[in-house]
């Protein structure tokens, strides 16, 4: 299986698409800085509108030449895009099924949806537990997934994976401790020999 770097990757499935961009303000990203994903996908796309459920940051976007809506007011959105990007945010909702099958009606007829999770069977996760008795975990997910559990959601839906990549970087531009900068070495060792230890990976489905 062919490993990709995801924003690289991303970008690319982005370029001059009209694009869906859900959960895109994140928990540290905004317009200052230099590395928010939404911000270089809108450079690409031919246009882009964000999803988010924090109203005040969609305010202040909006001031910044952003386009944002609420999840909320998702209803009354009436454009259908080419891509719909969810980078990292189904690991967070109660109901991803759900969250799936709500987005269909804003996929064009060959529209995608490109979902990246981390992957449960992470190596940084066993050595995690080995050499620290701790879960490495966000505490805002509630759930893991794995490229096998990830197909089967995707099935349960009216939706198809049609291609599949492990990832080569994950949150590699973010501020980290020393012990975590060495475990990010040793995964990264790990992932070289077997793939499936890869810190995430990336989903691109459609209609079926």
């Amino acid at each position: 299986m062919t490993v990709v770097n995801k924003e690289a990757k991303i970008l690319d499935l982005c370029k001059n698409k009209s694009v869906l961009d859900v959960g895109a303000i994140g928990q540290e990203n905004n317009y200052k800085n230099p590395n928010w994903l939404h911000a270089k996908i809108k450079n690409s796309a031919k246009s882009i509108v964000g999803v988010d459920i924090i109203q005040d940051e969609i305010d202040k976007l909006k001031e910044h030449d952003y386009h944002f809506i609420n999840w909320n007011t998702l209803k009354q959105l009436k454009s259908k895009f080419e891509v719909i990007v969810m980078a990292d945010i189904i690991e967070h909702v109660g109901n991803p099924q759900e969250l799936l099958q709500q987005y269909i009606p804003f996929m064009e007829d060959d529209g995608i949806i490109v979902i990246t999770t981390p992957n449960s069977n992470r190596a940084r996760n066993f050595l995690s537990i080995l050499f620290f008795n701790k879960y490495g975990m966000n505490p805002e997910h509630t759930m893991w997934f794995c490229p096998k559990t990830m197909t089967e959601l995707i099935n349960r839906t009216r939706l198809q994976a049609y291609e599949f990549f492990w990832l080569s970087e994950y949150n590699s531009k973010s501020k980290i401790s020393f012990s975590k900068y060495i475990l990010l070495k040793i995964e990264k060792l790990f992932a070289f020999f077997r793939k499936d230890f890869s810190p995430a990976f990336m989903f691109i489905v459609s209609k079926k």
